[in-house]
C-alpha cells in the first residue's frame, strides 16, 4: 500500500510540475507582452503537446532564451507578422523590464491562425523610433559618465 501510495504522490507531483501554470513564469519576462497573450499561458509551448515547444518556442530557445532583434524580426508561424509585431515590438526595441508599446491587440507568434491588427504599427516609423532609442542612450551614458 506504501508503494502504490508514494507513486501516486510522485506522479501528481510530476503533473503540477510540468503544467503550463508552472512553465510560463520561467520566461515570459523574456518577451514583450509575454504574459498578455490570450488564451495563452506559455507561449513558446504546444499546448496540445505540452511540455513540447511550437516553432515561436524553437526560435526562442535558438536565440538563448532572450529577446534578441533577430528573434522580434522573425516571422516564427510564418502567418506575414514579425514576432515584434504580434507582440507590440514592431521597431524591435523592447529589452526586458520595460514596457511595450502597447499591450492590448497583441498576438500569437506561435499560431499561424492568430495576427494582430496592423493598424497598431502603420503610423509607427521604426527609423525614428531607433534614433530616439540611441540619443536617448547616448545623453543617459554622457550624463552618467
Amino acid at each position: 500500500m506504501l508503494v502504490r501510495s508514494s507513486f501516486f504522490s510522485v506522479a501528481l507531483s510530476a503533473v503540477f510540475l510540468n503544467s503550463p501554470s508552472n512553465a510560463m513564469p520561467n520566461f515570459v519576462w523574456n518577451v514583450p507582452n509575454g504574459a498578455n497573450v490570450p488564451e495563452s499561458p506559455a507561449i513558446g509551448h504546444d499546448m496540445s503537446d505540452f511540455p513540447g515547444r511550437n516553432v515561436f518556442g524553437q526560435d526562442f530557445e535558438d536565440a538563448g532564451l532572450e529577446w534578441t532583434k533577430e528573434l522580434c524580426e522573425t516571422d516564427s508561424d510564418q502567418d506575414g507578422q514579425t514576432n515584434g509585431q504580434e507582440l507590440g515590438d514592431p521597431c524591435c526595441l523592447w529589452t526586458t523590464g520595460s514596457s511595450p508599446l502597447w499591450t492590448t491587440g497583441i498576438s500569437h507568434p506561435g499560431d499561424a491562425t492568430k495576427t494582430s491588427d496592423p493598424s497598431l504599427w502603420t503610423a509607427i516609423s521604426c527609423s525614428s523610433a531607433s534614433a530616439f532609442e540611441s540619443e536617448s542612450q547616448s545623453s543617459e551614458s554622457d550624463w552618467t559618465g
